[in-house]
């Protein structure tokens, strides 16, 4: 048995940029573009009377992030950037059952980026050569699961550039009770994530960033308290070593040498009706530079959104509203430590299923095109919209 999955997905997004000038006031003549094209295919098959699981997977994304500013009040330049990015990924995932409540999984992995970055000032153009990096790694882990209690054990190993392996290991353990209507899990793991060529080679990039490392605990306790409620919780800390920052006064990226954040993640579903589901979520945060003691920049306290999906047929529809609540901030004519005011967007997602096969799904980003800032000083993209297709062979 072949099972084969595909998606074709297009995404264009345009932003005004809401830059202070030296005397204040908004630039209106600043805007960036995203432009992103992604394709995928996936393989699955069974071997051994169903004992082995077998996946291949491949993924492409072509991307281009352009940004203008015309000269104005605030800027007597002409000048613009752009940076171009392809990333190809392979995957191969292989699931062995060993037993009933026994199975090794074994997972590889090929990532590969190259991208070019342009800068025009002035109508002077300068760019860098054309820059790549690969990104290959495999993960053994060990897991048991039986009707009461599961746990995981696993590691990981990737080769970094230049030549650096990284390791990774997780852990977790969890028992279930109530009829199996609830469970609860504790997890322990490491990660790390290189710094992409956006990052270190835009004209917002840094060179001699070094790869984000990070230990992370977590509790988690679901709930099916009844056939149409379910509840969620789950308490977290993670700790972060040269975490990849973004410097708004001298407009590029960062390590930040040792970060904390914690916090909970709670979260409820409602089935309302047989075509009709409620969602809600609430995040709680608390972030910290070990070095100065001061809040992470851009992470806000409070988060939550209300979701509602209907899907009586073959259409499904999902209205979703996201808010985040205030968080610190820098100026971006003073550079001093400010407060960004909160903000929420409306989202819409629709998918058509076209046959038993195959799925077309689109959304649109910002429904009422509000006017908001994530980073002080850049504006975030208005109305958009993307569009997507799946299926099966």
């Amino acid at each position: 048995r072949l099972k084969l999955q595909t998606v074709l997905r297009y995404a264009d997004a345009k932003t005004d940029i809401d830059i202070q000038g030296g005397s204040g006031g908004d630039d209106p003549n600043a805007t960036t573009q995203t432009r992103q094209l992604i394709a995928g295919l996936r393989a699955t098959k069974r071997f051994l009377d169903d004992h082995l699981k077998s996946s291949l997977a491949v993924s492409y994304v072509d991307g281009k992030r352009s940004g203008l500013n015309r000269p104005d009040i605030f800027h007597a330049t002409d000048s613009s950037d752009q940076f171009r990015s392809a990333i190809a990924k392979v995957e191969s995932d292989h699931e062995l059952a060993l037993g009933e409540s026994h199975t090794l999984r074994a997972d590889l992995q090929w990532r590969s980026e190259r991208g070019l970055s342009t800068e025009t000032l002035n109508g002077a153009r300068s760019s860098f050569a054309q820059k790549s990096q690969s990104l290959p790694g495999a993960a053994l882990t060990y897991l048991y699961d039986d009707e009461t209690r599961f746990f995981d054990i696993g590691a990981r190993g990737d080769l970094a550039p230049p030549h650096d392996v990284i390791p990774s290991l997780r852990a977790s353990v969890g028992s279930r009770f109530l009829e199996h209507r609830a469970k609860v899990s504790l997890s322990y793991g490491t990660g790390f994530k290189i710094p992409s060529l956006y990052q270190r080679y835009s004209v917002y990039g840094e060179k001699t960033l070094h790869e984000e490392t990070s230990d992370t605990v977590e509790l988690s306790v679901d709930h099916q308290a009844t056939e149409k409620i379910s509840l969620g919780l789950t308490i977290f800390e993670n700790h972060f070593r040269s975490l990849i920052d973004y410097d708004t006064s001298a407009n590029h990226y960062f390590n930040v040498s040792r970060a904390m954040t914690r916090g909970l993640e709670a979260q409820t579903s409602f089935q309302a009706l047989p075509s009709l589901k409620l969602g809600a979520s609430y995040d709680y945060l608390e972030s910290s530079d070990a070095k100065t003691g001061l809040a992470l920049l851009r992470r806000p306290k409070n988060a939550w959104n209300v979701s509602a999906s209907y899907a009586p047929d073959a259409w499904e529809t999902i209205a979703r509203y996201r808010f985040k609540g205030a968080r610190a901030d820098a100026d971006p004519t003073t550079f001093a430590r400010i407060e960004s005011a909160s903000y929420g967007v409306l989202s819409l997602e629709s998918s058509y299923l076209l046959s038993k096969r195959f799925k077309v799904h689109g959304r649109i980003e910002n429904v009422f095109n509000t006017t908001y800032e994530e980073v002080a000083g850049y504006g975030n993209a208005g109305v958009s919209f993307f569009l997507g297709l799946t299926g099966e062979i």
